[in-house]
């Protein structure tokens, strides 16, 4: 016993394998903290670097870079700096994953996802973004310095749409007339002249990868200036049941995106910082376009909900932000004449039209004008 304790040699951390956009590797004696690079050695390549962005327990890490070398495999060594990771460039232009690293941080680098804003640093008030919608202003407005996720269940729609874009641009224009200019950082590919535009991918971890990479640069500003944020998370994947909400919402892994974002884009009282969402909920996701809505899917300020047709659905859309006393008697108003309407289309669907009185027909037409076409609204066609 004396002899192996005194022989004894930690094990080698070394990487283990390919999880989506991030490895899990086992780190032994040396786990690192979230947030500090570690060193992908080999004798035959140059020495690249990743961050620490999990420990997923048994002395691992999950560790992710933009664009991970084709030489890394199973059995790599890794060894813990010590330092802070950093990306090796600052917001602006065009960024693409393929030339992003990761570094220690050092000067001249931007810090990798700053420390947490302590508690009296943050800007709690939520404005609302009056963006030209009435039903989706009074019912579910934007957030501004929040988190405002956007689900698109069309049937006939691309990733990211092109209403997801005229949402952000019509933002970008109530914010910089109401408050001044600001820094916009752009994933979609179609927003009018962003300042920073990060180019995602095909693939989900590629997806992924970009997302990451647009927070860490959107982070960067924290404290310097305001920004407006456009970010899309990853296509969702096909799954072959949906009988269990919070089993599918852990495996395709959004709240720990969204928790992520959550966490890095605050607004502060130094700078205030708006987040525009999109997530892409296809018909060929086996009905979760019914249910996502009631998925564990992050913290966020407002969740705006397009159906199926291209109208906006204020039953099943909320928002934080707090109203005056006369906007927030007309929005519970309109959120009782929809309880009526949604109870009397349940009694037409059951008896027909011909059994409801007048009043429950007037109730129906209530609610319908509440369901607006979004496209329309914000003339961008899809």
């Amino acid at each position: 016993m004396r002899a192996d304790i005194e022989n004894y040699q930690p094990p080698t951390p070394q990487l283990q394998q390919r999880d989506g956009e991030t490895w899990l590797a086992f780190m032994g004696d040396a786990l690192a903290a979230p947030g500090e690079a570690v060193a992908l050695i080999t004798p035959d390549h140059p020495t690249a670097y990743a961050v620490v962005v999990a420990h997923p327990g048994g002395r691992r890490a999950r560790l992710w870079m933009p664009q991970w070398p084709e030489w890394c495999a199973p059995g790599v060594n890794l060894e813990a700096t010590g330092q802070k990771a950093a990306l090796g460039l600052s917001p602006g232009g065009v960024v693409e994953l393929s030339s992003t690293h990761i570094l220690p941080r050092a000067e001249g680098t931007t810090p990798l996802w700053p420390e947490r804003v302590a508690m009296s640093e943050l800007e709690g008030k939520r404005e609302g973004i009056d963006v030209g919608v009435d039903v989706l202003d009074l019912i579910a407005p934007l957030a501004r310095g929040g988190i405002n996720l956007i689900i698109d269940t069309r049937e006939k729609a691309t990733s990211p749409s092109k209403l997801f874009c005229a949402l952000g641009q019509r933002v970008r224009e109530q914010l910089v007339s109401a408050y001044g200019p600001l820094h916009t950082l752009d994933m979609t590919g179609h927003l009018q002249a962003p300042d920073t535009r990060v180019v995602t991918g095909t693939s989900p971890g590629e997806q992924a990868s970009a997302l990451r990479l647009a927070v860490a640069l959107a982070a960067s500003l924290r404290h310097r200036t305001s920004t407006l944020n456009l970010l899309t998370l990853p296509d969702l994947q096909p799954f072959t049941h949906t009988h269990a909400p919070e089993t599918v919402a852990r495996g395709v892994g959004m709240a720990e995106l969204v928790d992520m974002i959550s966490e890095q884009l605050v607004s502060t009282h130094d700078a205030s910082h708006t987040t525009l969402l999109y997530l892409r909920v296809s018909p060929e996701l086996g009905g979760l376009g019914d249910i996502i809505e009631t998925l564990d899917l992050g913290a966020v300020d407002a969740q705006i909900i397009i159906g199926p047709d291209g109208t906006f659905e204020p039953g099943r859309s909320h928002s934080r932000v707090e109203l005056g006393e006369d906007d927030e008697r007309r929005r519970q108003a309109a959120l009782s004449a929809l309880a009526q309407g949604a109870r009397a289309a349940e009694r037409a669907a059951i008896f027909g039209d011909e059994e409801l009185d007048d009043e429950e027909l007037e109730s129906i037409r209530r609610a319908r004008a509440l369901r607006v076409n979004l496209s329309e609204a914000l003339t961008a066609e899809d």
